[in-house]
């Protein structure tokens, strides 16, 4: 079973969906403003997103990129009305799986829903668990969505794309695509476009005859050929001279090649994978790089998320680094403070990954005589943005006992597994299948394209509603069920107090951040810590 969200859909359109969710046993949520999907997107993982876009109303354009990054990863499907270009043209843009334009026959939004079902489900199966992983290290939603991306790639010879911002890892990722194709057991060459002069490119690359320019007292088969049945990864592919990016794209083309003054051209086997932290659409609009390559090189390409979307990989990474760093120095183990930990999660990460590699290295040399790495022993950088951020030493080692604390206890997600699996009491606290209070359905337009179907299926989202938001019923502990251990039903009484709480809390404080610490009296770190765990905002 599927979850589809529908964000402010017109009528037509919402019974279509609400039709193909009743005959397919998916489920569909309707929220009729931002605010109310925000509330269903805590709550619930969903599939799909169906996400309206106007021209004319921009406000909410910034906010549909970030949904592809939820719990789940959705893939968002952009409603355009009538033949609203610049909207469809920022729906593509944005990552959007694709673009249905208003109005909408019946015939083609079931069949676009299962096209989008079906590339789903192929990469789900993409199983990350018997991927070469080439050192890539944690479990995080977008990093398991990446690693099924890579599963699915990996297996075809066609070339790929690596975006990403420095230090994100564009090279292990491209070692890991390699490792896991049917070229592992062939060379994989390394090109460093950034260290490639204009005048030596093409010789380092395809090679050279003897005496073809002063120094050249032997042949040389190039980097290309080298990469002969293998790989070839050209790193920061955008710092490639715009004379060299022509013969480049010859080669990639033909897969064959003249070395310079050589009398004959050779063929050459290979897979191409490049990589920039550059917005090469923006570099061809400006006549920096070609727009042809840019078309040869871009048949498949992956997005490596940044360290700030991966925060649930944090701790494992940092715990990595600071022992190898431990080891190569000879020191004995460290362990890493609570407080610390949590200094860290906070932290933007603007250097990505190896950022975090000198951030570890600095704090092992800092903490050279201790057991322990405090958040004193973090660079400037970290400490210097806590304090701009008003998080004291006093939040980061509450927010880390508390933690702590509530680690002991049962997860939540034993009964509800992200938000996909709501236990009866929480739906009713927080959702309810009806547009009225009296729980009576909606009568469907026996006049639309969909005629016939009503929202039977369909749970309405209404977090304003006064008396809507109630908290956590009796417990009902069935006299034939086995009775959990009392840490068990607290934990699980409390999990729901928490989310209807904060969920009232936004409601109230109508996004005002000092406002929330004020009513709920959190500390600053403790509200955003439970916000994320409930996967809320202001």
């Amino acid at each position: 079973m599927a979850v589809f969200l529908s964000i402010d859909l017109s009528q037509d359109l919402l019974e279509g969906l609400a039709s193909f969710a009743g005959e397919n046993s998916h489920e569909l949520l309707r929220a009729d403003s931002w605010q109310e999907a925000r509330t269903a997107l805590g709550f619930y993982t969903c599939d799909l997103v169906f996400f309206p876009l106007e021209s004319d109303n921009k406000g909410l354009w910034p906010m549909m990129p970030p949904l592809a990054q939820l719990p789940g990863q959705p893939a968002i499907i952009a409603v355009v009305r009538g033949q609203d270009a610049e909207a469809g043209a920022f729906a593509i843009q944005s990552g959007c799986w694709d673009v249905l334009n208003m109005p909408c026959e019946a015939p083609t939004l079931s069949s676009t829903i299962k096209s989008c079902l079906t590339d789903r489900k192929i990469l789900e199966t993409q199983s990350s668990s018997s991927l070469k992983r080439e050192n890539i290290l944690g479990g995080s939603p977008a990093l398991q969505r990446l690693l099924q991306q890579i599963g699915a790639i990996a297996s075809s010879d066609s070339s790929v794309l690596i975006l990403g911002e420095t230090g994100t890892g564009k090279e292990l990722f491209a070692k890991a695509i390699h490792a896991n194709s049917p070229r592992a057991g062939k060379p994989m060459i390394v090109v460093d476009c950034t260290n490639l002069p204009a005048t030596l490119a093409e010789s380092l690359l395809f090679g050279h005859a003897r005496g073809s320019f002063t120094g050249a007292v032997e042949s040389s088969e190039g980097l290309f050929k080298q990469a002969d049945g293998g790989t070839i990864f050209l790193d920061e592919i955008g710092e490639l001279d715009i004379n060299v990016q022509k013969s480049l794209l010859r080669v990639i083309q033909e897969r064959r090649f003249r070395p310079l003054s050589a009398k004959k051209e050779i063929s050459c086997d290979f897979r191409l994978i490049a990589a920039t932290n550059q917005d090469l659409e923006a570099m061809v609009h400006a006549g920096r790089f070609r727009q042809d390559l840019y078309h040869r090189i871009n048949t498949q390409t992956i997005t490596l998320p940044p360290l700030r979307d991966r925060v649930e990989d944090i701790p494992v990474l940092f715990r990595h680094y600071v022992d190898i760093f431990t080891e190569n120095q000879r020191l004995s183990a460290k362990g890493i403070a609570p407080e610390t930990m949590e200094a860290l999660k906070k932290y933007p990460w603007p250097g990505n990954v190896r950022e975090m590699v000198n951030v570890a290295d600095s704090a092992v040399l800092k903490s050279h005589s201790l057991n322990r790495i405090y958040p004193q022993h973090l660079p400037g950088d970290i400490r210097l943005f806590l304090i701009r951020a008003n998080i004291t030493a006093q939040d980061l080692l509450k927010t880390a006992q508390e933690s702590s604390s509530e680690a002991e206890l049962p997860s939540p997600e034993a009964e509800f597994s992200g938000f996909s699996g709501l236990t009866s009491s929480m739906r009713s606290a927080s959702l309810f299948a009806s547009s009225g209070e009296s729980g009576e359905q909606p009568e469907a337009d026996n006049h639309s394209m969909f005629s016939g179907h009503s929202y039977t299926d369909t749970i309405f989202i209404r977090p304003e509603r006064e008396g809507n938001l109630r908290g956590p019923q009796e417990p009902d502990f069935a006299p034939t069920s086995e009775l959990p251990s009392f840490k068990q039903a607290r934990a699980e009484f409390v999990s729901k107090l928490e989310a209807c709480y904060l969920v009232e809390l936004i409601r109230r404080c109508k996004g005002d951040f000092a406002r929330a610490r004020e009513i709920s009296g959190l500390s600053r770190a403790r509200l955003y810590e439970l916000l994320k765990q409930n996967n809320l905002a202001l």
